[in-house]
């Protein structure tokens, strides 16, 4: 698993409420591709959240960041490999 932290910068063109619209749309096609296992916005931190990827490489998870509506310029993606040693249903 892989803990992808996100802080949307503040050079975003367009509107911020549609993109956040389009960032949450790709965070549902996550969803859709079982590769989400929880994400979320941090309420102590303006423009930030992070998103916990159910995929086994760093590869995919950088894959399924360039999806992202802010990537590459828009946003920081800090990509931390995740050692689970507790899940729901294991």
């Amino acid at each position: 698993m892989y803990l992808v932290n996100i802080k949307v910068k503040d050079n975003v063109e367009g509107n911020i409420t549609d993109r956040m619209v389009q960032h949450r749309d790709w965070i549902k096609s996550i969803i859709k591709n079982n590769q989400l296992f929880t994400a979320g916005a941090y309420v102590d931190q303006d423009r930030a959240g992070m998103v916990l990827l159910d995929v086994d490489t760093k590869a995919a998870a950088e894959n399924i960041i360039a999806n992202d509506t802010f990537y590459p310029n828009e946003a920081t993606y800090e990509i931390n490999q995740l050692q689970v040693n507790f899940k729901p249903n294991n």
